[in-house]
């Protein structure tokens, strides 16, 4: 079960201590709340793009197979699934993105189309 607030709403603040599972078993760290941006490192977006890397992240967690036109939120994605697939895009690829991010960009084309990710701060 998932941390609620009083109000019960799921506690964001909470949720950041749960340690994740991913489908092969390695804990994930909840994700930041930062705007998407690219931390250097080797294996980074730098390196492979990011467009890849969220239609792999979004394909590994949902199990369907994602492109840039479809439509997030049709395909099933929930607030709790869009927090795994932030923790699996900061842990494995240093990218820090929003939750509101998956509502703001109905698809990952039309937050491509915005640009590259700044350099994170």
């Amino acid at each position: 079960m998932f941390p609620l607030t009083l109000s019960g709403k799921l506690d964001h603040k909470s949720l950041a201590s749960i340690p994740w599972q991913s489908k092969d078993h390695r804990a994930l760290p909840a994700a930041s709340s930062s705007s998407l941006s690219v931390v250097s490192s080797a294996n980074s977006a730098e390196q492979y793009g990011t467009l890849e890397i969220l239609l792999d992240t979004i394909g590994e967690v949902t199990g369907i197979h994602t492109t840039p036109d479809m439509r997030l939120m049709e395909q099933g994605i929930t607030s709790i699934t869009a927090m795994h697939i932030l923790a699996i895009l900061q842990t494995h690829h240093q990218l820090n993105a929003k939750i509101n991010d998956f509502f703001e960009h109905p698809t990952i084309g039309c937050k491509d189309e915005n640009g590259p990710p700044s350099p994170a701060t």
